[in-house]
């Protein structure tokens, strides 16, 4: 898709044109999200798994 839109994988994800001054400010935005939104991702899985366990040993 890429090849196709003459972009690159940053501003497909982006969804806009970046300009190689905003380049590394851009990349590392982006980086920063994900990595905020694999943190969210990890606190909800840690807190499923507590209520399942905590589930798990009211039914026992």
């Amino acid at each position: 898709m890429c090849n196709i839109l003459d972009i690159n994988v940053n501003e497909l994800l982006n969804g806009e044109r970046i300009d190689m001054q905003d380049y590394a400010k851009k990349n590392e935005k982006l980086l920063l999200e994900l990595a905020k939104q694999e943190e969210l991702k990890n606190k909800k899985m840690i807190t499923d798994m507590y209520v399942l366990a905590i589930t798990t040993v009211a039914f026992i």
